[in-house]
């Protein structure tokens, strides 16, 4: 119980801090941020699939207390970072669509998308990954 609203109180200090740097400023600080945290241990596989689900969970729980809309680059944002703090090589991809212009953030885990659609991978083109 202690470790599930630890996890929540990090999320959601993430992903509120996330939204107010991109309130105010552009995605470049964002991306200094997430260089800045590089996996440091592997994990095995129960591991890693553990972790994903915590990481959704937390964040799923944390969208309910936060101001304002949360969109998708802040919720990709927070889990690629805090899937990087747990040993993920976790990333975030921005990827495109035309007619009409769209554009959609989801984050990757091995060539995996975590937290989103499969599909969204068919549905938009990458164009950044951080």
């Amino acid at each position: 119980m202690v470790q599930r609203f630890g996890r929540g109180l990090e999320a959601w200090v993430m992903l509120t801090t996330l939204q107010l740097v991109l309130a105010v400023g552009r995605f470049d600080r964002v991306k200094r941020l997430l260089s800045s945290v590089r996996p440091l241990r592997g994990a095995s596989p129960a591991r890693r699939e553990e972790d994903v689900q915590n990481v959704l969970l937390a964040i799923q729980r944390a969208q309910r207390w936060t101001i304002g809309p949360v969109r998708c680059l802040h919720t990709a944002s927070t889990c690629t970072l805090m899937l990087r703090l747990r040993g993920l090589p976790a990333e975030v991809v921005i990827g495109v669509r035309g007619a009409p212009f769209e554009a959609h953030a989801w984050t990757e885990l091995f060539g995996k998308v975590i937290g989103d659609r499969e599909l969204v991978t068919r549905s938009y083109a990458p164009v950044h990954r951080a």
